[in-house]
């Protein structure tokens, strides 16, 4: 898959290099708790080129009820640098921990993918490995594929922004929170819903980064949602999921139309129109033929 439109390797290095605190979240038997609700899994490459590591740990959360005949929703969560590492376990602080909650679990019935980044890389180098991972997971589950959301924290938000414009066709709503990503690639994400949140005070990932997206994109037509937490450091992600400031009753309700109006989609719906005109057309000769043959 192209990855012409990457981010530049100036903010990649700053994933690499500056975001390394740890999310301070559950310990000791409360997260043995939250673990064991996560299904473990490894998906490895078939291909040393499509991906620089030959393994992404990731973790699965699965609705605790799932009901004949109906499809849930599907949440990526992308964590910080601080998690990285290959224990499959530390990615599950913050969000995966809340969603595994039985209040959330019970509200926020839906699928969860925790891939675990690998040490000392970013998520670029594992979004060939994630596509494959939550293409599986649609596959194999009853999953609502207009009901797709990414979202991440830190380093985790830089790879929300890129991943978001790599597939934009892909998800229902982004948000990305406490990142930055690349301007340039503004344009690709008018059509999709985001709703971003960083901290003014953050010192580890400057808040010009996410007003730079923002602006960037509301420049080229789109209209994206941005809350600024005021006084708040990097450490914004209790605000973000949780309190007043929760935006996951809004990324919840975020659906993909059914049908969306492009040139090349009208052009299709007319011509199938036009055929089947043509259709209705022949098989009313026809049996005009036959009537007036029997007659």
């Amino acid at each position: 898959m192209c990855l012409h439109f990457a981010m530049p390797v100036i903010l990649v290095v700053m994933q690499l290099s500056s975001l390394t605190t740890p999310i301070v979240g559950l310990a000791g038997d409360e997260f043995d708790k939250t673990l064991q609700h996560f299904e473990e899994h490894k998906f490895s490459s078939t291909s040393s080129a499509s991906s620089n590591s030959k393994t992404l740990p990731y973790r699965l959360l699965k609705p605790e009820f799932i009901k004949s005949g109906r499809k849930y929703p599907l949440v990526i969560f992308l964590h910080g640098a601080g998690e990285r590492g290959t224990d499959n376990k530390t990615q599950l602080q913050s969000l995966p921990t809340l969603l595994a909650q039985p209040a959330y679990r019970k509200k926020y019935p839906c699928f969860l993918i925790v891939p675990q980044c690998p040490s000392k890389q970013s998520w670029q180098q594992q979004f060939p490995a994630l596509l494959k991972i939550i293409d599986q997971a649609i596959q194999e589950n009853p999953i609502d594929k207009r009901r797709i959301y990414l979202t991440g924290y830190s380093m985790g938000a830089y790879g929300t922004w890129s991943l978001a414009a790599l597939r934009p066709d892909l998800f229902a709503a982004a948000v990305p929170v406490a990142g930055g990503g690349d301007a340039q690639t503004a344009h690709l994400l008018i059509d999709l819903p985001i709703w971003a949140i960083h901290g003014d005070a953050d010192k580890s990932v400057s808040v010009n980064q996410s007003r730079e997206m923002i602006n960037a994109i509301r420049q080229t037509g789109g209209s994206p949602n941005y809350t600024e937490l005021k006084n708040v450091t990097h450490n914004s992600w209790p605000q973000a999921y949780t309190g007043p400031n929760n935006i996951l009753p809004w990324m919840f309700a975020q659906k993909k139309p059914w049908f969306k109006f492009t040139f090349e989609n009208c052009l299709i719906t007319i011509m199938l129109l036009i055929d089947l005109i043509i259709v209705i057309w022949l098989l009313k000769t026809w049996r005009t033929s036959v009537v007036a043959k029997k007659m």
